[in-house]
């Protein structure tokens, strides 16, 4: 699924991508996560986080790792969800300055455990305990 809303996403780029198939609710972090829009996904009350999101875009992390995709707008920040144990390789080379790392449940949308921290610079890998599915929001000091 997440690969069919993001093959239309880059065949149409300035077009809405929606996702509305049986049991969409489900794929709401992948169709968001693949560029597309009205994503079903939970209400994320940490300030300035539908801002954020909504100025990123699909992209490719490192090693291209299954069950794992992100969006970035290249500078500020990084939206990546991971669904099982593996740790997350961001490449951050173009991205200069120090991130917050804030954890999120991808059902409840709501901040998990303690935030981190994180340079950019360079290529960074994050492990985290949770071993489920995790949205990762990161957004420059």
């Amino acid at each position: 699924m997440y690969q069919a809303v993001r093959e239309y996403r880059q065949q149409f780029p300035d077009k809405a991508v929606l996702y509305s198939a049986d049991g969409y609710e489900a794929f709401g972090w992948a169709v968001l996560l693949a560029g597309g829009s009205l994503a079903s996904v939970p209400r994320v009350a940490e300030p300035g986080f539908a801002t954020s999101v909504a100025g990123m875009r699909p992209v490719e992390l490192p090693g291209k790792p299954a069950s794992q995709w992100a969006l970035s707008d290249g500078k500020t920040g990084l939206l990546v969800y991971r669904d099982g144990p593996a740790p997350v390789q961001l490449d951050l080379a173009t991205m200069s300055g120090t991130f917050t790392v804030r954890h999120l449940n991808p059902k409840t949308g709501q901040l998990v455990g303690k935030t981190d921290s994180v340079k950019g610079g360079k290529l960074v890998k994050l492990t985290t305990p949770a071993t489920g599915a995790e949205v990762l929001w990161l957004t420059k000091k």
